[in-house]
């Protein structure tokens, strides 16, 4: 389909270094460049074109988008302020061209025949996802270009949607400590067999950062070339939200003590100060919780039949602080 993630390669300085390092860490198999895992092929890997040797760019991952017409695409891109790097030039079945978006985040779209496929395997392509400062400066641009559809922000994260169906996140992420030195498409993958970690340190890659996504871990590395990946300990983390790992909850301290306080109280009437507040954080974050967490976006209708609920019981304490307003 027009507009979905098909493919992923890694374009490296050092091929024979990264080839054994991903075989070991991963448990891939190399065939001609192409890593197999379950039995079907994940991502190719291959040495960097000269151009881009040229001007010193690091090793790097990429992501494939499918198009119907690239040509027209890479008209618009330049139109809406992208920047075509590469191509178009043929490739497998097909053709390609890389394209940066207004904030420099770099992908390749792709016109042909299907190639790859993502499965829910030890050390497979899991997904991927948008990585950038602002999403809003690139949504139009990326909505032009590949008929997606940006949902509501939460917490920094959007839910990307094609064909009616969420196909990755986008995550608006400002410091350059969490995101990572670049904008960038991030390629996510399921954490292979073994002890992961301690494989990739021993092969000379990097641990950045751990983070903590709604369904599962996940851990940000490089290889020994610079090239930045995510691997995902949950079976479906990809379609989680990165951010760093969660602080002290002194929201849900400052609410448990405030209904300590108020089971002890004889007084009706700060109950409505604090459904009042529970009400409006569930507005501003488009989230609450009924023995489990709901979303707006997700699960609209009992989203806001919970919400009215909170203002049904809001209207009760009122109505009771006025009528007496003691118990």
């Amino acid at each position: 389909m027009h507009g979905s993630f098909v493919w992923a390669d890694l374009s490296t300085f050092r091929i024979d270094v990264t080839e054994r390092y991903y075989s070991r860490v991963m448990g891939w198999q190399l065939s001609n460049g192409v890593a197999h895992v379950g039995g079907g092929a994940t991502v190719l890997i291959y040495t960097m074109p000269e151009k881009f040797q040229a001007i010193g760019m690091p090793s790097f991952w990429i992501s494939y988008i499918a198009l119907d017409r690239l040509t027209d695409v890479i008209e618009k891109a330049r139109a809406l302020g992208g920047k075509v790097e590469l191509g178009p030039t043929p490739y497998e079945q097909g053709k390609i061209a890389l394209i940066r978006d207004p904030l420099g985040a770099g992908f390749t779209v792709y016109e042909g025949a299907a190639i790859g496929d993502v499965t829910v395997v030890d050390g497979a392509r899991a997904g991927h996802g948008l990585l950038v400062s602002d999403i809003s400066q690139v949504a139009q641009f990326n909505e032009a270009l590949f008929g997606w559809e940006f949902g509501p922000s939460d917490a920094g994260v959007q839910r990307v949607n094609l064909g009616g169906q969420v196909i990755f996140h986008a995550h608006s992420i400002a410091d350059p400590n969490v995101r990572g030195k670049e904008e960038y498409c991030a390629v996510l993958f399921h954490a292979p067999a073994g002890d992961f970690e301690q494989n990739l340190q021993a092969e000379g890659g990097h641990v950045l950062a751990n983070v903590t996504l709604p369904k599962g871990q996940a851990t940000l590395v490089t290889d020994p070339d610079g090239a930045a990946f995510f691997v995902l300990a949950g079976s479906d983390s990809a379609q989680g939200s990165v951010q760093p790992k969660a602080g002290v909850p002194w929201r849900a301290w400052a609410g448990l003590a405030m209904v300590l306080i108020l089971s002890f109280s004889r007084v009706i009437w700060p109950w409505a100060i604090f459904l009042g507040a529970w009400m409006l954080d569930g507005f501003k974050r488009k989230r609450t919780y009924l023995f489990e967490d709901v979303s707006w976006a997700d699960q609209p209708l009992i989203y806001w039949a919970i919400m009215a609920s909170y203002a049904v019981l809001l209207g009760l304490v009122i109505l009771l602080s006025f009528g007496g307003g003691a118990v």
